[in-house]
């Protein structure tokens, strides 16, 4: 079936496979299912029953029989009425007027069809009531006395003269008439139920069905039993019929696959390297996604196909009304799981930049579940800058210096969330499980209390482990390290430490400070890291701090007014 789809149903052509209604026969119906625009529907399967009614509204149902899986191809489809259960007899068609009703997959049965009688099948209808006809009241031969009856008895007159030898105009018993009333004595009617060299004969010739084929007989045909009992083997010797004809075994079927393989997988339930199915290698053991379909798709649909009754325990299909999985259990459909969005609890998604490239643009909570987290965990996504992770939130007192537990954890079991709107010190489990190849640092600017934003680029690694990296390598004299952006954050925007710089994850600890991500540097020739922008600073000597984000400076000249602050920071991945 097709969820809201209206189905058009066009029954181009009736065909009776019986000359006659007193036996049991088949009704083969062929016809054309098109979508409300008038176009074929899609190819496919589908579901049908089909009712014979005695009326074109409401009526009686005289006969119902169900399709499972009808093959529809460019619209057109083909049944045989009758085939599977009661075969249709005159009771179901006596003569009179029958509409046909076709269901297309649960939806409301289409307008029903007449029923049109093709030549067969009205001829054999006809000739079936003249061989019932009788006289009542008539004398015939038996009645009468021998010799009762004499030549001059009998007055005769003929339709073309007065005498014997005129052309008779009408001939109620004539050899060749084309239509007669008493159709079984016509030699050569045309629609005769048992003429003896009748000129249409529909379907006597090949079908099994046809009412007159049964009747037929073989003149000097052999039957099996008089062929000599060595006549199979002496034609499959000279090469004239196949060995199988004599065996009926597969493996003397010429041509045929080989299936040794097979055998050996059915024994064993087991595929090895080392097994083959004729020319297909199975590859290495077990290794299926490799010789097989990687993905199957079950049957989708908005209403059930089909009832769910004993008959079709455990037919299973994805409904799209539930998004959920459902298998029939012998009295209803039973959801194995529902599917949610990308990003839902009971569908997470591998990471937030995978949730928005799946069509989610909404900033908010979603469910993240990476290749290295055992379990999922919910996360806050800013997605309407391209899907970027918030892994970490500082607040204006935090206390997560570079030593603090929180940069060498494995993991956050508490399942944190941090928001972008909180003046808080959380963690996410992203920060510990989620591998990404940017980093966004963003810190408060001192000044006026907007956000300062640096972008860093690295392989796919987890945050904690970028945290925990080899220390940078300081350049010394390289002053362009520090960024506009980032010298904003300080108190006025000034910034005096020149000769040393250190700039990304990790940048060490020295005598005098250090960060787990940020800028660092010095003004001397110690290399000391006395002045520090970013995250988890690190507290040594002077004026250094230790701090989840801010900044800090040895007093060279220019110096910041005040020359160190803890700011709020947030730091993002993707």
């Amino acid at each position: 079936m097709r969820s809201g789809s209206i189905w058009l149903l066009v029954l181009g052509f009736f065909a009776l496979t019986s000359s006659a209604w007193a036996e049991s026969t088949q009704l083969a119906i062929e016809g054309t299912l098109r979508s409300q625009a008038g176009s074929p529907v899609p190819d496919g399967d589908y579901a049908m029953a089909i009712t014979v009614y005695d009326a074109q509204l409401a009526g009686n149902s005289l006969f119902e029989e169900d399709f499972l899986a009808v093959p529809v191809q460019y619209g057109l489809f083909a049944l045989d009425l009758g085939a599977k259960k009661t075969k249709l007899d005159d009771s179901v068609f006596p003569g009179e007027a029958r509409w046909i009703g076709v269901t297309v997959a649960g939806n409301p049965e289409l307008p029903r069809q007449l029923v049109h009688d093709v030549p067969s099948a009205l001829s054999a209808r006809v000739a079936k009531l003249a061989l019932d006809v009788q006289c009542s009241g008539c004398i015939g031969s038996a009645d009468l006395a021998v010799g009762a009856v004499q030549a001059q008895h009998v007055a005769f007159s003929y339709a073309g003269s007065d005498s014997k030898g005129g052309q008779a105009l009408s001939a109620k018993q004539a050899d060749s008439a084309t239509q007669a009333d008493s159709a079984a004595k016509a030699d050569n009617a045309t629609y005769a139920a048992s003429a003896g060299s009748a000129k249409v004969a529909d379907f006597a010739s090949s079908s099994d069905e046809a009412g007159q084929a049964k009747k037929l007989a073989c003149t000097g045909c052999i039957s099996a039993a008089q062929f000599d009992a060595n006549v199979v083997a002496d034609l499959v010797k000279g090469g004239s019929l196949a060995k199988v004809a004599q065996t009926g075994k597969y493996a003397d079927l010429q041509g045929g696959p080989d299936l040794s393989g097979y055998g050996a997988l059915a024994a064993n339930n087991v595929w090895t390297g080392s097994q083959t199915l004729g020319a297909i290698s199975l590859g290495a053991s077990a290794q299926f996604n490799k010789n097989q379909a990687l993905l199957f798709r079950f049957q989708n649909a908005a209403n059930d196909p089909v009832p769910c009754d004993a008959t079709v325990v455990g037919l299973t299909y994805y409904n799209t009304t539930a998004n959920s999985l459902v298998i029939c259990n012998g009295s209803g459909y039973v959801a194995f799981a529902k599917v949610g969005p990308p990003g839902s609890v009971n569908n997470p998604g591998a990471s937030c930049k995978a949730i928005v490239d799946a069509g989610s643009n909404a900033d908010g909570v979603y469910w993240l579940k990476p290749d290295a987290s055992p379990a999922a965990f919910q996360a806050y996504c800013d997605m309407k800058n391209g899907g970027w992770t918030l892994v970490m939130k500082t607040s204006t007192t935090s206390p997560w210096g570079y030593s603090d537990k929180v940069w060498t954890d494995n993991d956050n079991a508490a399942g944190q969330i941090p928001l972008p709107t909180d003046n808080s010190d959380e963690i996410s489990r992203a920060f510990y499980k989620l591998a990404a190849t940017q980093t966004k640092a963003c810190i408060k600017r001192y000044d006026d209390g907007s956000w300062a934003c640096e972008n860093f680029v690295h392989a796919a690694t987890v945050p904690r482990d970028l945290a925990n990296s080899g220390p940078l390598a300081s350049s010394q004299g390289v002053n362009n390290l520090l960024t506009a952006t980032w010298k904003s954050i300080t108190a006025g925007g000034v910034w005096g430490a020149y000769t040393w710089h250190r700039f990304g994850w990790n940048t060490g600890t020295s005598t005098h400070g250090g960060a787990r991500l940020g800028f660092s540097a010095d003004n001397d020739s110690s290399d000391s890291q006395d002045s520090c922008i970013g995250f988890g600073l690190f507290a040594a000597a002077g004026n250094s701090i230790s701090a989840g984000a801010g900044y800090f400076q040895y007093p060279w000249s220019p110096a910041p007014s005040p020359i160190k602050a803890v700011l709020e920071g947030q730091i993002w991945v993707r």
